[in-house]
């Protein structure tokens, strides 16, 4: 099936995914800007739920319809390959 989620994601390819990372100081305060950006699809607030059991989010594949990951994996899927 098709993974989901930020989590779900890191599980959707062998390969690595680097995206953007904070760069923390030695010390004082922390603000963290990277959010996945580049590592995930779409950006951190697609991924934002109503409630805390909600399942419902722009990438959510609760209650679809099971589908095999074509062999290219998902880059291939989102070039147009079809899932069996």
């Amino acid at each position: 099936t098709l993974p989901h989620g930020i989590i779900g994601q890191t599980f959707s390819s062998s390969a690595p995914r680097h995206g953007k990372q904070d760069v923390y100081p030695e010390s004082g305060r922390v603000a963290t800007s990277a959010m996945a950006e580049g590592a995930i699809e779409g950006t951190a607030a697609m991924y934002e739920v109503a409630s805390p059991f909600a399942t419902n989010f722009a990438f959510s594949r609760f209650g679809a319809t099971e589908l095999a990951v074509p062999a290219g994996g998902l880059a291939s899927l989102a070039a147009g390959a079809e899932a069996t």
